[in-house]
């Protein structure tokens, strides 16, 4: 009877499932908004202060959604011989269980960049994380710009991904340059930026008088929270961890 009032428990509007069922535990999905960004620690000790939070959008940005951490070591080496990669401990193939990354055709992101010194190449890391959705939710699957730290040195391939029909949450990379990353397990790896499917209707031209004083003067003084306190929707994420029963 218990399995039962589970089972008819409505979904939350977003799940993220571990089909491994290794990470959750440890390195589990987290909201944004609880992870620290790259931000905080260099501007205080440079400045003494998070200057971040000045910038409004920023902000909000770098807080929307949810993080999805990575669920194991991963190491990418490039240079003029090549590129080259493994999970966890050297030389083990999908260590503790995960699948090892594959290569892909580079050219189908020919164009968004040139690597430095090194052949082109595109390495596709299968994610154990999966996301179901409800309401028709669909998700921007991005970079952590703001968390990652490796991303001077790869380049991470953003998506958009209608999770109702279609789950999966691929971590594909190509080097930039030289290097030799070490993606810790736990370490900030992909940004999920959901946001409701609905039609959209737009236009263009002039402002009018009544916009262009709507435009002028927003914020009084130079009370560098107004912005927040009293003008920014408030957006709301939560994460409930679940276990499922068999």
């Amino acid at each position: 009877m218990k399995d039962l009032f589970s089972f008819l428990k409505p979904k939350k509007d977003i799940q993220f499932v571990d089909t491994k069922k290794l990470s959750y535990h440890n390195f589990s999905v987290e909201r944004a908004i609880d992870v620290p960004t790259n931000t905080r620690k260099v501007q205080q000790d440079k400045y003494g202060k998070h200057l971040m939070p000045f910038c409004p959008g920023i902000l909000d940005y770098a807080q929307f959604g949810y993080i999805i951490p990575a669920w194991v070591d991963i190491h990418i080496m490039a240079n003029k011989a090549g590129t080259s990669w493994y999970l966890g401990d050297r030389g083990v193939r999908g260590d503790r269980g995960f699948d090892n990354g594959v290569k892909m055709d580079e050219k189908f992101i020919e164009g968004a960049f040139t690597p430095v010194g090194i052949d082109p190449a595109a390495i596709l890391f299968p994610s154990p994380w999966k996301i179901f959705t409800q309401k028709n939710i669909s998700a921007l699957l991005m970079p952590a710009f703001y968390h990652s730290t490796f991303l001077d040195d790869l380049y991470v391939t953003p998506g958009l991904v209608d999770y109702k029909n279609f789950h999966v949450t691929n971590f594909i990379c190509m080097p930039k340059r030289e290097c030799n990353v070490h993606i810790k397990a736990g370490e900030p790896l992909l940004h999920v930026i959901p946001f409701l499917n609905k039609d959209i209707t737009a236009s263009v031209g002039p402002a009018t008088d009544e916009m262009i004083d709507k435009t002028t003067n927003l914020i009084p003084g130079d009370d560098k929270q107004y912005y927040r306190k009293f003008m920014g929707m408030k957006k709301k994420f939560n994460m409930q961890k679940e276990e499922i029963k068999q």
